[in-house]
């Protein structure tokens, strides 16, 4: 099962030897969770996330080493090459992730900031007025 265990223990600054000592688990059941051999019990899970600093769900989403970031100047280029039509689809998507974003901003959400920050990017490149956060 694909987890985000190894990737969150590197974060940490730890490694799978010191997570085992601070947890009293063995490092072959620590490696096996981080290689998704094993699935780690809810309490393993919960001191897991706990040690980390992190939530249980940053444990179990997929590996964040394997998702791909792009950066605004990557995407404005995708977005000028876009036709019309497709570009005020986009648009209208920014437009409503701003107001998504300014209606729930006492949500402290990484993923919302990120996709306020885009859409304010690409509507004010656009010359549409975007909204202060």
């Amino acid at each position: 099962m694909k987890n985000n265990i190894k990737y969150m223990i590197k974060k940490s600054g730890l490694t799978q030897k010191e997570v085992s000592e601070k947890m009293k688990i063995r490092q072959a059941t620590i490696s096996g969770w981080s290689n998704g051999e094993i699935i780690p019990r809810l309490d393993n899970a919960y001191e897991l996330a706990k040690l980390l600093n992190c939530k249980i769900d940053d444990l179990i989403e997929e590996d964040q080493e394997q998702k791909k970031t792009v950066s605004y100047e990557e995407i404005e280029e995708i977005y000028k090459k876009l036709e019309e039509p497709e570009k005020k689809v986009v648009l209208t998507l920014a437009k409503n992730f701003l107001m998504l974003y300014n209606t729930e901003c006492c949500n402290d959400n990484e993923k919302q900031a990120r996709l306020a920050q885009l859409a304010e990017h690409l509507t004010l490149n656009q010359g549409v007025k975007g909204s202060n956060p």
